[in-house]
């Protein structure tokens, strides 16, 4: 998986999370009924601050599959990128077109149901 990219700060959202696992900063996270992005490296137990709303953020995306700016976006925790399959785990709305080619997009991450 490749290392999410935060490409601004518009309206960022952080929560201090306790991770479940170890993972390593920039990497996705799961966020009560969301996604989040470690903003340091960690081991389970240990509680470090996570971006949970905002952005953008440039994401990997399944591919081939094309994404356009507005669509609602998923997050496939199982293959570690972003979708449009609504079973997934919710993640925010596109902000740029993302070509079938594509292997990134980007997203304004939207905070899961249970953010302050």
């Amino acid at each position: 998986m490749a290392d999410a990219i935060i490409k601004g700060d518009e309206a960022i959202k952080t929560r201090k999370v306790t991770l479940g696992g170890t993972v390593a900063a920039k990497s996705v996270i799961e966020n009560a009924g969301g996604i989040g992005i470690a903003m340091s490296s960690g081991v389970s137990g240990d509680s470090i601050i996570a971006l949970i709303g905002g952005g953008p953020v440039e994401l990997d995306k399944e591919a081939p599959l094309v994404i356009t700016s507005g669509d609602i976006v998923y997050y496939d925790t199982t293959a570690d990128e972003v979708d449009k399959t609504a079973t997934n785990v919710g993640c925010g709305v596109a902000v740029e077109d993302a070509a079938s080619a594509a292997t990134r997009v980007v997203v304004h991450l939207h905070p899961g149901s249970d953010s302050a």
